[in-house]
């Protein structure tokens, strides 16, 4: 399986897990996504199985669930919310090849990812409504930039789209 490499991980604080402070998200995650993004969170900076056996892990889903079978049971959104899949190519455009954990949102948008990577378990920030850039006109963080197959690329050019929770 090719897993994305990360290019760029700035310094990142720990996702928010009970609350939603500095996100434009009014409600509090539900138990069940709160409990998968601590899961997730705590796999930050080790290895593991690969995206879809981390996100089988932090849900507590069957064996043998894939990106492909986590994509088909929801439509998907372009807006984040914490405990959604995100779902990501290999290229611009291309299909879904990996999923994550979405851990918080901000309120520009950027979700704060927490991703198997070909270095491990990593966070990643998301910004498909700015795919291009790396940084807001404020200076805040949009997308991180990853290598795949393609080359260097921004995250948000490599969105596929975001699904609800299992």
């Amino acid at each position: 399986m090719i897993r994305v490499a990360l290019l760029l991980l700035a310094s990142l604080p720990p996702p928010a897990t009970g609350s939603r402070a500095g996100s434009d998200l009014a409600a509090g995650p539900a138990p069940g996504v709160t409990r998968a993004v601590e899961v997730a969170s705590a796999r930050v900076g080790t290895r593991h199985e690969g995206c879809a056996a981390l996100v089988r892990e932090a849900y507590g889903l069957p064996a043998g669930t894939s990106v492909r079978s986590l994509l088909s049971r929801g439509a998907l959104k372009r807006s984040p919310s914490p405990g959604d899949l995100v779902f990501l190519a290999d290229r611009p455009g291309g299909p879904a090849e990996h999923v994550g954990i979405v851990a918080s949102v901000n309120a520009e948008g950027t979700a704060l990812v927490i991703h198997d990577t070909e270095r491990g378990v990593a966070r990643i920030r998301v910004n498909g409504a700015h795919p291009w850039k790396t940084r807001s006109e404020s200076g805040r963080s949009l997308n991180d930039v990853l290598v795949v197959p393609a080359g260097k690329i921004t995250a948000g050019r490599l969105l596929v789209g975001y699904a609800s929770s299992p």
